[in-house]
């Protein structure tokens, strides 16, 4: 019996640390036509959905496609998924408020008839209407990357990682409140430790004026062109989305143990 109180109590303590402890999570399941005014996705712990989803003006939100945009390494995209062609893309979720935390924001993401001019867009991150960061596409970029507010260095930074016609990308962000950093991966491995998984590149910015509360879906064009953005799996977590690191599940097992000798 002390063997399976052990078991459970490690076994939940690394579910917890694994990323499933709280999280606010949009996979596009049950949707059809518009993305428009839907309000489902799942949310556990402290972190929740607090609308359906909105956008900035007509015309500005997503469709739902059939389909799947595939698998990137452990994550394997739902049917269906949010498809827009540009003109523009800007479409609204609110979550739970997080200030002064960690908060690790993932996606698949894949832009269709890619084309590098006067193009932007992806996962916006935004404290009611203000842009904090933005990870996708930078303005004009042909590689994967993030836009910070209040950079030390005054602007962005791309990946090495090419942006490729109907390829899907696994975009993930740690966003540091504490210390003021970013760190951004492209196509991480869930399956192994954070430590493991080598970052494309760590963004610092100079104050503390990095409060969330929205996601935004952004695309934009401003010449002539028919790309296509398309996004699924979507997770604003508050606990990492990769297993623990070694230390901390021993540190979870003498932590279990402990618990149970208090009860003997």
């Amino acid at each position: 019996m002390k063997v399976s109180l052990m078991t459970t109590f490690v076994a939940g303590s690394v579910a917890a640390a694994a990323g499933v402890a709280s999280a606010a999570i949009e996979p596009f399941t049950g949707y059809s036509g518009n993305l428009w005014g839907n309000n489902g996705g799942s949310a556990s712990g402290s972190i929740a959905w607090t609308s359906a989803w909105g956008d900035t003006g007509f015309g500005n939100s997503p469709d739902i496609a059939s389909g799947s945009l595939g698998t990137v390494n452990t994550v394997t995209s739902s049917d269906p998924y949010a498809s827009k062609t540009l003109g523009y893309l800007e479409a609204t979720r609110s979550f739970t408020p997080q200030s002064n935390t960690v908060v690790y924001v993932s996606s698949l993401v894949q832009i269709g008839s890619f084309a590098s001019a006067d193009n932007f867009g992806g996962i916006g991150l935004f404290e009611g209407g203000t842009e904090k960061f933005l990870v996708g596409q930078r303005y004009q970029a042909t590689q994967w990357g993030a836009t910070t507010s209040n950079l030390t260095d005054g602007g962005g930074q791309d990946s090495a990682t090419s942006i490729v016609s109907d390829t899907t990308a696994l975009l993930t962000v740690k966003i540091d409140q504490v210390n003021n950093q970013l760190t951004m991966w492209v196509n991480p491995d869930f399956a192994q430790t954070e430590g493991a998984n080598t970052p494309a590149f760590i963004q610092t910015w100079s104050d503390g004026n990095d409060d969330i509360d929205q996601i935004r879906l952004r695309g934009g064009n401003f010449n002539a062109g028919s790309a296509v953005w398309r996004f699924d799996n979507i997770e604003v977590s508050g606990s990492t989305p990769f297993v623990p690191e070694p230390a901390s599940l021993a540190m979870l097992g003498l932590g279990g143990l402990a618990m149970l000798r208090r009860r003997k």
